[in-house]
């Protein structure tokens, strides 16, 4: 009893999955399965089969988009809560982006069969998920956008203001960005190189826009920031 309380506890921390009722969760529960992965170790693969939806119950996940010369560009970092691999429910085709744990991860998932199942069941839950899948679709068309018409600077100031909505925190007025990544892993974000990404960080620290060191970005005008994002 105690490990199927613990279970339908964890099932209600995920954003999709607060609506359900005890009922509803008991069900859900009895199709999930845990899997862990290691920081840098891969999930899936474009191309491959998509049996599977995931929820990310610890740590967080990487999206990338490949192209046909396999450069990558990240389009999306998932957070605990949150779900992915959810483009399955509505496509029989394979993968169409990568998905690698970025740290330590623990993953519910359930199969793409059983959820469908659920979700005709449960009205409500089949319009949320009809919405995220539709929210996802736009922020990776969104990021894929930004890639043909923004230059490298637009592309790197709108991550980085993205990434201060999404993990900043005030720390003396200005607003710290809350997600340790490499300049490798931020080019991976904006489809560029290590090298121009680093050149334009140090042109925006010139500029009094940022300031940073090995372990952190802090944003210090954040209003000069999303002027560059938005290409003024």
């Amino acid at each position: 009893m105690k490990n199927s309380c613990r279970l339908l506890w964890q099932l209600k921390q995920f954003d999709l999955l607060a609506q359900l009722n005890e009922g509803q969760l008991e069900e859900l529960s009895t199709w999930i399965k845990d899997f862990r992965y290691h920081e840098d170790e891969l999930i899936y693969l474009p191309g491959e089969s998509s049996e599977l939806v995931y929820f990310l119950k610890k740590g967080k996940v990487k999206l990338s988009y490949l192209d046909q010369s396999g450069k990558e560009f990240t389009v999306d970092i998932i957070d605990k809560g949150e779900l992915f691999g959810e483009m399955s429910l509505v496509s029989e085709e394979g993968r169409s982006l990568k998905a690698e744990a970025i740290e330590d991860v623990v993953l519910c998932t359930v199969s793409k069969r059983d959820f469908l199942h659920f979700i005709r069941e449960n009205p409500q839950l089949s319009l949320s998920v009809a919405k995220q899948i539709g929210q996802h679709k736009r922020e990776i068309q969104t990021s894929l956008t930004d890639l043909i018409f923004k230059d490298v600077p637009t592309r790197l100031a709108g991550v980085l203001c993205k990434m201060a909505d999404d993990y900043g925190r005030n720390v003396n007025g200005d607003l710290e960005i809350g997600l340790r990544f490499t300049h490798e892993e931020l080019a991976k974000l904006i489809g560029s190189t290590r090298e121009t990404t680093t050149a334009r960080l140090n042109e925006f620290e010139a500029d009094g826009l940022i300031e940073k060191d090995r372990e952190k970005i802090v944003i210090t005008d954040e209003k000069g920031l999303r002027e560059k994002a938005a290409g003024n």
